[in-house]
């Protein structure tokens, strides 16, 4: 039971509902101020970086890719703090799902530019079959390049882990070797 005044403690002693017998206020202070000083709920304990709240891993991600870029090394550049995907499967979900969303909303646009071409209005207006010409071509050299992006960052990622594990598992026999059987 939390006491916070000398009531507490007069109308515990009446009641009995507990029974802080020889318990004076000041001795209470005392204890309670010393639990909460040492309790691991004290802010005032912990590392100044931690009173401001955490860092969420997209952000580590972003500040070790950056250190990446800034010449500390591919690692730190390819993976980021933690590898957002565990397979290849993953990661080519993520990157071709926006592929597809932006391919269906495309779709959408190419529809209707198809149905108002049905129109007579818009059938012999030169501007309008212009537009929808460059739309079409843009669309597709458009998808084109972003799985063509797509597939190149999968095998850029297979290309690093694997020279990554050859020169994990080159470490490792060097060890072993330097053991000696």
């Amino acid at each position: 039971m939390e006491i916070r005044s000398t009531r507490v403690i007069i109308i515990l002693r009446r009641t009995s509902i507990s029974s802080p017998d020889g318990v004076e206020w000041e001795f209470w202070r005392e204890l309670s101020w010393e639990l909460l000083e040492h309790s691991l709920q004290n802010t005032a304990r912990a590392n100044k970086r931690y009173q401001f709240g955490e860092l969420r891993v997209g952000r580590l991600n972003k500040i070790i890719r950056a250190k990446g870029l800034a010449g500390y090394g591919v690692e730190d550049l390819m993976r980021g703090y933690r590898l957002g995907y565990e397979t290849y499967g993953q990661q080519l979900d993520g990157f071709l799902v926006p592929i597809l969303a932006a391919t269906a909303y495309i779709l959408l646009v190419l529809t209707a530019m198809q149905v108002g071409l049905g129109t007579d209005r818009l059938q012999e207006s030169v501007p309008f079959q212009r537009v929808l010409y460059g739309f079409t071509v843009f669309s597709i050299i458009t998808l084109l390049i972003l799985v063509a992006i797509a597939a190149f960052t999968i095998l850029l990622f297979v290309v690093f882990n694997y020279l990554s594990m050859k020169a994990h598992l080159r470490k490792r026999m060097a060890f072993y070797a330097s053991l000696g059987h």
